[in-house]
């Protein structure tokens, strides 16, 4: 989540962008594992603090790029949880 807030920004220049396209993967392979609906808590909670993260960071930062990225990040979340 540091670097999605962009805490790392200073030594990467690329490691927010990453880290949006990442969790997409991460939170998709993670959702894959999940075999029954209860096991959702596991996930629950760092999907509320990527949420609350994009809102509250993200959002003030996003040029077309960042933008790109978590529309994308956000459609595999959507598909991912759709499909379970």
């Amino acid at each position: 989540m540091s670097a999605i807030k962009n805490e790392l920004a200073s030594f990467y220049s690329y490691t927010q962008a990453g880290a949006i396209r990442t969790f997409g993967y991460l939170f998709e392979g993670s959702t894959e594992l999940i075999t029954k609906s209860e096991q959702f808590e596991k996930v629950a909670e760092i999907l509320n603090e990527f949420i609350f993260y994009a809102k509250n960071e993200l959002v003030d930062q996003l040029d077309m790029e960042l933008a790109d990225l978590l529309v994308e990040t956000l459609q595999r979340i959507l598909n991912v949880l759709i499909v379970k």
